[in-house]
């Protein structure tokens, strides 16, 4: 089974489906990294939060790029990039494809990986949208 198969089947997994869950599909994505490596997981994130047919299970990524530490890990692309990628996301859908979630903590949580990636302050004036080093990725509009 390739690893993108693998990580679908983890985020589709009926025990995941509650918000609550989030640490537990982190154990099961860390153990899967344990494997193969956090920057091929890391790669299908990406490809995962590219893909509109795959909204569904944005939410999911997001919370597992929290909380996996991906600050703290080997990205496959550019932090800026990411930062783009997942403020785009919320452009999209701002629940990040999950139904009845509050759209205050799921800005949170993107900013949660944010304000970690680029070394800021939690409570920092920082603008993703207003930074050359973001907004050059051309995913943001």
């Amino acid at each position: 089974m390739q690893l993108q198969q693998k990580i679908l089947k983890i985020l589709a997994d009926p025990k995941f489906q509650d918000e609550s869950t989030e640490d537990e599909i982190s154990e099961e994505i860390a153990v899967l990294a344990e494997e193969v490596g956090w920057n091929p997981v890391f790669r299908v994130f990406i490809n995962i939060l590219l893909d509109l047919s795959l909204m569904h299970y944005w939410y999911d990524v997001v919370a597992c790029l929290f909380c996996c530490d991906c600050h703290k890990r080997d990205l496959p692309c550019n932090s800026n990039y990411l930062i783009a990628l997942l403020y785009d996301r919320l452009r999209v859908s701002s629940n990040l494809g999950r139904s009845g979630l509050n759209h205050d903590d799921v800005d949170n949580l993107v900013w949660s990986i944010v304000h970690q990636l680029k070394g800021v302050g939690y409570l920092a004036d920082y603008e993703p949208q207003s930074d050359p080093d973001v907004i050059q990725h051309k995913i943001i509009r």
